[in-house]
């Protein structure tokens, strides 16, 4: 039940398990904003800022004054198109060297930020036991492009960000496709296969 960043925002949704084969799921649209503290979106945009060599904001937090990294994500992806045509990935690919980072280590500590921030989510409609009571799986979505590098990348930020060992990555527009196949089943009452169903509701779909 989690999800990678896409280019410029993240989407996380996680669901709870109930009798009868039905699930609990929320999509989170609260995120931390001191600029609009009531102010609701399914996305966050992924992006983080360092003071001291440490994460220091994050995601709506993130200010113009910042030294702040975006699009760092394409970072992860040796060849891909945009690591030298889009301005975000190469002011990101500069504060690499300024940081003294990594792409792999930035996206895995802005994926501990999202992580704890979904942790205490579910604690807040769960309770703080929650991870007593219930065995966990994460699902990233990753561009369906992703070559057997960046997924290992993805895959390593991840574990260090603290995310359990149960991880599954599917590309997005999989992930799309089976949003859609059980958004069909649920009108028309059909049957979606337990796979199916599980990888469906257990990702955050990144768009």
């Amino acid at each position: 039940m989690l999800t990678c960043p896409n280019s410029s925002h993240s989407g996380v949704s996680w669901a709870i398990n109930l009798s009868g084969g039905e699930r609990n799921i929320r999509v989170i649209n609260d995120w931390p904003n001191p600029r609009a503290q009531n102010a609701t979106s399914d996305k966050v945009p992924t992006s983080i800022s360092y003071l001291g060599g440490v994460p220091h904001n994050w995601g709506y937090q993130t200010v113009a004054s910042e030294r702040t990294f975006k699009w760092f994500k394409i970072l992860l992806e040796p060849d891909h198109r945009y690591r030298s045509g889009v301005d975000h990935v190469r002011t990101s690919s500069k504060l690499l060297e300024v940081t003294n980072k990594t792409a792999e280590q930035v996206a895995g500590d802005y994926l501990g930020l999202l992580w704890k921030y979904t942790k205490s989510d579910i604690a807040r409609h769960q309770g703080d036991d929650w991870e007593k009571i219930h065995s966990l799986r994460v699902v990233l979505t990753v561009p369906a492009i992703w070559s057997a590098v960046a997924k290992e990348k993805t895959l390593r930020a991840a574990k260090a960000a603290g995310l359990p060992d149960n991880i599954l990555l599917v590309t997005e527009p999989e992930a799309a496709a089976l949003a859609v196949l059980q958004a069909k089943a649920t009108e028309q009452d059909l049957q979606v296969s337990k796979v199916q169903s599980s990888a469906m509701f257990e990702s955050f779909c990144c768009g």
